[in-house]
């Protein structure tokens, strides 16, 4: 996301025993880029936001860590998220 690590650490939120970045702090982020024409990292934080929004909504108004590592595979590693989807769903059904 190319933000220091200590004004990361400060924006992480705890809600419910999870911690995570509410959307509010992403989409503030997400305007900073925007007029600074950084569309890479744009990009990046915009998926970000989705994977957390939507595919893993664990908690309301929250981007988890859960959300993040699946964002982190499916960038660095290029591993399909498909499966991780699955995993949650599974894992919710369980419950």
């Amino acid at each position: 996301m190319k933000i220091h690590a200590g004004e990361l650490e400060s924006a992480l939120v705890n809600k419910k025993g999870v911690r995570g970045f509410t959307p509010k702090f992403l989409e503030s982020y997400l305007h900073q880029l925007a007029d600074q024409e950084n569309w890479e990292i744009f990009m990046d934080v915009l998926a970000l936001t989705l994977y957390g929004v939507m595919l893993f909504p664990n908690v309301k108004d929250l981007v988890d860590y859960a959300a993040i590592d699946v964002f982190i595979a499916s960038k660095t590693r290029s591993e399909n998220p498909v499966l991780a989807i699955l995993a949650d769903v599974y894992i919710a059904s369980v419950l």
